[in-house]
């Protein structure tokens, strides 16, 4: 036996303690309420406040009507201001939000991805625009539950991710472990 002084830890780690990055959290940065609408042109103003107010109320038909006003606003806007105009972005910002709080997760995810591509193209990589998208096709990818689809979607995402936050971001190492888990889900699943 040994004489040494034996230091224990200050208390006992949970196993929290030892898990690895945590997920992104699911919050969708300055969508959710009428306070928080996205920068627009006078013209059209009223019609995205209307397009807010039913997202925010989460009823299937005012969904609906929503997604169908953000259609159109988006084709009116990009042929008023371009592809590329922070009006257009806003609002395709705003149809990922839509679909997310109607359930469809996957497209979400697809406008994210496409609003944070274009904030980097035109704000840059580096933009708050650019990050707070990232973000939001993060958390919301989240929600992806078929795992070849999800799987799909992390695949374009992972490497923008590291592009607009950086490789060891927690994100980007949240969506490096979720897409190796998908992987292994995915291969058990073929072999079972």
């Amino acid at each position: 036996m040994t004489t040494e002084t034996l230091y224990r830890p200050w208390g006992t780690p949970l196993p929290d303690f030892w898990a690895t990055e945590p997920a992104p959290q699911d919050v969708l940065l300055g969508m959710g309420s009428s306070e928080n609408v996205p920068e627009a042109p006078p013209a059209y103003r009223e019609r995205v406040v209307r397009v807010v107010r039913h997202t925010a109320s989460g009823d299937p038909r005012q969904l609906d009507q929503a997604a169908a006003e953000g259609e159109r606003l988006d084709e009116e806007i990009t042929a008023e201001y371009g592809e590329d105009h922070p009006h257009t972005v806003s609002i395709r910002e705003l149809r990922g939000w839509v679909c997310h709080t109607a359930g469809l997760h996957p497209s979400a995810v697809r406008w994210y991805l496409h609003t944070t591509r274009s904030w980097a193209r035109t704000a840059g990589a580096d933009s708050p625009q650019a990050e707070a998208s990232a973000l939001r096709a993060a958390g919301i990818w989240q929600h992806v539950t078929d795992t070849a689809e999800a799987a799909a979607l992390g695949a374009e995402l992972r490497p923008l991710l590291a592009e607009i936050l950086g490789a060891h971001s927690q994100v980007s190492r949240y969506a490096h472990r979720r897409l190796a888990e998908l992987d292994t889900t995915s291969r058990e699943g073929e072999a079972g």
